[in-house]
């Protein structure tokens, strides 16, 4: 979040500013209507930015209709956007509170981010499964995998890891480099 503040609506409003102190010198009626239509385009776009940041900060599905559902949701997305197969199964529904919802929803969310980027996967994996007392979340693709020192190096994975730890979670990850990413959460 604070990259797309900072990077999005930051330097948007950077940009708008510089056009609104050009129209304290003195321009022409012309040039005075240009700035200022540019100075309102770079205001909408910031405006529409904050809409989305705020919008993925607690997605309306997700506050609705929970987890899952959510889940599914953004699973349709992905598929429709990437052309990535995604698969989501659960073997019953899951009562969470609105914190691990988010946090679940969260963690997911990047793993799959991440696959388009980096992985050249084909298919995602994304099981739930009740285990006794416990739940285990299950992610994988079938994409090239990582590294071991590139294992959990990255923002987006310092993310996940503050996330598991905020719903008392654990997190293991498994890849080798050409054999896929395997990512389980055990709450």
């Amino acid at each position: 979040m604070a990259t797309d503040l900072h990077d999005g609506v930051g330097s948007l409003l950077s940009a708008a500013r510089l056009y609104v102190q050009q129209l304290s010198t003195q321009r022409s009626t012309e040039d005075f209507e240009e700035i200022l239509g540019e100075a309102k385009s770079i205001v909408d776009t910031a405006i529409q930015q904050t809409r989305e940041i705020s919008h993925n900060l607690l997605p309306t599905v997700l506050d609705r209709f929970g987890l899952l559902q959510a889940l599914e949701d953004h699973c349709k997305k992905i598929e429709q956007s990437s052309g990535l197969e995604v698969n989501l199964s659960y073997d019953q529904e899951y009562q969470f509170t609105k914190e691990q919802d988010l946090a679940l929803y969260r963690i997911v969310q990047e793993l799959i981010n991440n696959t388009p980027k980096h992985a050249e996967a084909k298919q995602i994996t994304i099981q739930f499964e009740s285990i006794d007392q416990d739940i285990k979340l299950i992610y994988s693709d079938d994409g090239k995998g990582i590294g071991k020192e590139a294992k959990g190096n990255g923002v987006g994975m310092k993310s996940i890891e503050s996330r598991v730890n905020l719903i008392g979670g654990r997190m293991e990850m498994e890849s080798e480099k050409g054999n896929g990413f395997r990512f389980l959460l055990h709450i």
